[in-house]
């Protein structure tokens, strides 16, 4: 390797890596904001960051006397001690709650895997393992039913028995998973026995790369930067 070669290298790597994210807006808490009404399955785009996922394609259909955007809340589950993150839905407006079957909230899910780096380590790449789907009704004998479709990865259906609150599990194969399609549709009884709110977690492993740390970098930058002098000096000589 010729010294001028060394030396690029050793500049390089001697200045260490950068953890960059995409230009996407954060997730905010409340309103399901950007996410239109569509009966007719369009989506506007809405695309939001949250953690190390990007959330985008959002559809948000519903009929009837359930709660429009503008009267749902988002709340965001970014619990990345335990590598969970999700979205929890909830109506706004005191006793305006899903009432009409077939409501559904469509969107995509993908991994930012320099995020990820940025938050469980340097090097480390996230993957989509599993998923839990939840609901909870109005009343203690809910009758409802929620279907949580995954594409790729399966379907979680969460059936309301004699409890306000259901919840169901869900492990993705195969693997790796980076992106997944979700459709959650609701099905309910009526006025008389609707859902208050519902959400999906996501859950994944985090896999330790052998790509060395910035300081590690750094050493092995300033050892061939002094290679390189060296050559150069030696090559001065003859």
């Amino acid at each position: 390797m010729r010294a001028k070669h060394v030396l690029a290298l050793a500049a390089l790597l001697a200045a260490g890596t950068a953890v960059s994210y995409a230009a996407i807006p954060t997730c905010v808490a409340g309103t399901l904001s950007g996410v239109y009404v569509n009966t007719n399955g369009t989506s506007n785009g809405f695309t939001c960051e949250d953690a190390d996922k990007i959330y985008s394609n959002f559809v948000y259909v519903t009929a009837g006397a359930d709660p429009s955007a503008a009267q749902v809340n988002l709340a965001l589950d970014d619990n990345t001690a335990i590598l969970q993150t999700g979205f929890h839905i909830t109506s706004n407006v005191q006793g305006l709650d899903w009432e009409t079957a077939g409501f559904s909230l469509a969107y995509t899910v993908t991994v930012d895997q320099a995020a990820c780096a940025a938050i469980y380590g340097t090097g480390d790449t996230c993957t989509i393992t599993g998923a839990q789907g939840q609901f909870q009704g109005a009343f203690a004998s809910n009758a409802a039913m929620m279907v949580d479709t995954l594409t790729p990865g399966g379907t979680i259906t969460v059936t309301g028995t004699s409890t306000a609150t259901e919840t169901q599990n869900l492990t993705l194969a195969p693997q790796p998973i980076t992106t997944t399609n979700i459709l959650v549709s609701g099905n309910v009884a009526g006025h008389t026995d609707p859902i208050d709110q519902f959400g999906l977690d996501l859950y994944q492993t985090v896999t330790s790369s052998s790509v060395p740390e910035p300081a590690t970098l750094s050493l092995i930058g300033a050892g061939l930067l002094g290679i390189g002098l060296s050559q150069r000096r030696r090559a001065g000589r003859m």
